[in-house]
């Protein structure tokens, strides 16, 4: 009858981490979206796949590559902490690097060492919001509608990511004003 119970309990508390994990993670993430402060990072999107999570666009941002005084303090690798503020057109622009987590009432990206460039004492970061995931039938369309617009040094892309007690999050893509799913149904309607 002991064993009966422990087996019972054991699965009940099974069952609870299973619904507990998921509800986390949405829950955090719905955090970041309601209450994170809104920062538009340039992009330069390409669009692979993940077996598991379907298609996105990967994103690169041009606050990857950073200059530092001395390069020889960091290693490919480490965690790096990247505090911003907006610059005077709107984007997002690094302030601050620490090893750190910054202190304060500031906002700040976690990132990591990917490379390190010596002669130019410069840093290769990657940051943690580098896909947004899409409509399988529509990220293949936003991709054509992306390269199409590059060709163009008019246009403009930047993702708008919330940043929240360091965690950061993708909220949309936009292209010339236009968020990427509406810039990818009209792509597929001037091709039909």
């Amino acid at each position: 009858m002991i064993k009966k119970n422990k087996l019972c309990l054991l699965f009940i508390t099974m069952v609870l981490i299973q619904w507990f994990v998921p509800l986390k993670l949405v829950s955090d993430n719905h955090q970041i979206l309601n209450y994170g402060n809104e920062y538009k990072f340039k992009t330069a999107p390409i669009d692979p796949v993940d077996i598991f999570r379907g298609k996105y666009i990967r994103l690169s941002y041009n606050i990857e590559t950073i200059k530092v005084q001395d390069v020889s303090v960091y290693q490919h690798g480490d965690i790096i902490y990247l505090t911003i503020v907006k610059d005077a057109s709107g984007y997002a622009s690094v302030r601050r690097i620490s090893t750190e987590v910054p202190s304060g009432d500031c906002d700040y990206v976690k990132g990591t060492v990917a490379r390190r460039f010596t002669q130019k004492e410069q840093l290769r970061i990657d940051l943690p919001f580098d896909r947004f995931y899409m409509n399988e039938s529509l990220a293949l369309p936003a991709e054509r509608a992306y390269r199409e617009m590059v060709r163009d040094s008019k246009s403009e892309a930047y993702a708008i990511v919330k940043v929240l007690g360091g965690k950061s999050l993708v909220e949309n893509v936009i292209i010339d004003g236009k968020p990427i799913r509406e810039v990818a149904l009209e792509f597929v309607e001037s091709k039909n």
